[in-house]
């Protein structure tokens, strides 16, 4: 049976369970996280991002995925882009599309922003789900 998640944007008083999802999945400093991520999130220059996060009905963190404010410029114009910088779903809930949800949700929201571009680079685990939520694949490095 596939869990009832819901799902929230962004909101300062979420940084403590991103920066505990990442603790938990990767490692190191739980401090480092949160400081890493109330950079990215709150204290960015380029302005604040989106993420979608997606919570059980516990109240527990499960998945993430963070697009962070990156302005551009072409041809002489300086525009508002977005690159998603983190996706993360907790080993116990992958395999059920919850990253495919959230990317799709996240790019949609940072487009409602005013975001006229996102760009990512996704790992080979991310391509599949990068390319069935529509995204073109522009190269490869």
């Amino acid at each position: 049976m596939q869990p009832q998640y819901t799902f929230r944007s962004f909101r300062p008083e979420h940084l403590t369970s991103m920066a505990k999802l990442r603790f938990d999945e990767y490692g190191g400093q739980a401090a480092e996280h949160h400081k890493w991520l109330e950079w990215l999130m709150c204290r960015n220059p380029a302005g604040t991002g989106e993420a979608s996060l997606a919570f059980l009905p516990d109240g527990s963190l499960v998945a993430m995925s963070l697009n962070a404010a990156l302005p551009m410029a072409f041809k002489h114009e300086r525009f508002d882009a977005r690159m998603n910088v983190s996706a993360l779903v907790k080993r116990d809930q992958r395999g059920g599309h919850l990253f495919i949800r959230q990317l799709r949700m996240v790019c949609e929201e940072s487009l409602a922003h005013k975001a006229r571009v996102v760009i990512g680079f996704p790992n080979a685990s991310a391509m599949l789900g990068t390319l069935i939520v529509g995204h073109k694949v522009a190269g490869a490095v």
